[in-house]
């Protein structure tokens, strides 16, 4: 081999190497965009993820003040603040004549006839049955903190009784410590999304006995008078860490 063939073949391997070395650049240059073009899609999924992502936490034991409420819902990170308390009512017509409770096959209890769960809540969309998708506005809106005596009944238990939206019923309390009674507005209808749990229950323990109530009327109801106060609070922030102020 002359020298003229061995120069020939040393720029052949030459062009060789700067191919091979062309094509690594071009994977590797490659690979290093897909990895950050993966690792950006991971951060977004992180951020969307913080964003969706709901803590909650409970506060109960004690009685809370509308004051308390609002010093909480402003620090950083707080979404919202429910204020909640509940009790047992019994149904009355606007004439005064017992409401037809639903029974479904559960059983009534002596002195519990005509009766159901009230829950008071700063918003009734914030409370853990809608909050946790167990029930459905289906008609009308959610009761609210400006509301005076406004109701959110089941569907079921306003069908039984040829009830509708605006029309107005009363409640009075059954449990030992009420008092009072109150005339409450229909504004909203709702429905369970699926069956409720557990075994035998009594009849008033029902979902579609249950009416929700904003807190003035709650306590009308219980108490003989207007009142913001609960005896529960449920905290929700965004990102689960905010939740280390409260401890």
């Amino acid at each position: 081999m002359n020298g003229f063939m061995r120069a020939e073949l040393y720029v052949l391997r030459k062009k060789h190497r700067s191919v091979l070395m062309i094509l690594l650049l071009a994977v590797m240059t490659a690979t290093l965009i897909s990895c950050v073009s993966l690792f950006a899609g991971i951060q977004t999924a992180i951020e969307q993820t913080k964003q969706s992502t709901q803590a909650r936490l409970i506060i109960s034991g004690g009685s809370f003040s509308a004051e308390q409420q609002n010093s909480i819902a402003r620090l950083d990170g707080v979404k919202n603040v429910n204020m909640t308390a509940s009790g047992m009512v019994r149904y009355l017509h606007s004439s005064g004549v017992p409401l037809h409770t639903v029974s479904f096959g559960g059983a009534t209890v002596t002195d519990y006839e005509r009766c159901g769960i009230l829950r008071g809540n700063s918003a009734s969309s914030m409370d853990d049955n809608f909050q946790n998708g167990n029930f459905t506005i289906v008609e009308g809106r959610h009761t609210i903190g400006a509301d005076h005596h406004a109701a959110l009944i089941h569907q079921s238990f306003a069908r039984e009784n040829g009830l509708k939206l605006g029309d107005t019923f009363f409640l009075e309390a059954v449990d030992a410590s009420g008092t009072g009674t109150a005339k409450l507005k229909i504004v909203g209808l709702f429905e369970q999304n699926e069956a409720q749990p557990g075994g035998l229950l009594m009849s008033h323990q029902l979902y579609e006995n249950m009416v929700f109530t904003d807190l003035n009327a709650f306590h009308q109801i219980m108490n003989g008078m207007e009142s913001t106060t609960s005896e529960k609070m449920a905290v929700c922030v965004q990102n689960p860490e905010t939740l280390d102020v409260f401890y």
